[in-house]
């Protein structure tokens, strides 16, 4: 994405403008009458704009773009919830990304259909959300069923009530804790001792040496 955004990709329009005199090819498309630029393979060929337009159909408010810098912004700034966020800013870098390959790939002889590329895509995304969110179970690969999964997603609350309890008769309680002002950093540690009526028996508090919280807490103890 920084060589698209800097313009450092070796397609046509940039050899030509180092001085690099070739017959320019769009490799991109299945006629090739156009030259291959920057702008062409990535925002305004065929493939490209039907690609595009299958992602931006899904998630809305993302609309024709004349320049391709544009585009990145626009998807990398678009409001959404925040689980689909990520998959939102990365989009279209995991399009221009399948699309350079299927020009590579078709440069070199080889071929890849529109639905590959939307299929590479889609793997691309459904990875990402998987290696992110590792909770989330049933998460489907189509782009369309992923924005709607996403978008609708509701984590489950689980709520247990943690309070303090009495000890046994004829035993004690101690809690302890410490405090510290940095980490590591100046500590204190502090303890006191309950019966089983909950009247406190027995307290004590103490500076310690500098160091880290989990020091201080096993010092408390």
């Amino acid at each position: 994405m920084w060589r698209i955004w800097k313009l450092r990709l070796p397609l046509d329009d940039i050899l030509k403008r180092i001085k690099i005199a070739i017959v320019s090819r769009c490799y991109c498309c299945d006629n090739p009458q156009h030259e291959e630029t920057v702008q062409h393979l990535f925002l305004i060929g065929n493939l490209a704009t039907s690609v595009r337009l299958y992602y931006t159909s899904v998630v809305g408010g993302i609309g024709p773009m004349v320049k391709l810098h544009q585009t990145v912004w626009k998807w990398w700034d678009f409001n959404c919830s925040p689980k689909l966020k990520p998959n939102k800013q990365v989009a279209s870098a995991f399009i221009c990304w399948q699309l350079w390959k299927r020009r590579n790939a078709r440069a070199h002889g080889e071929t890849m259909s529109k639905n590959k590329v939307i299929y590479y895509i889609n793997q691309n995304l459904y990875h990402l959300v998987v290696t992110r969110y590792l909770w989330l179970k049933n998460i489907p690969q189509d782009w369309p069923q992923l924005v709607q999964f996403l978008e609708g997603y509701k984590p489950i609350m689980k709520i247990r009530r943690v309070q303090w309890r009495y000890p046994i008769v004829r035993w004690y309680k101690c809690n302890t804790d410490s405090a510290l002002r940095g980490n590591p950093g100046a500590c204190s540690a502090t303890f006191y001792m309950r019966n089983n009526e909950g009247d406190v028996v027995f307290s004590s508090a103490r500076r310690l040496a500098d160091t880290t919280n989990i020091c201080a807490e096993a010092a408390a103890i």
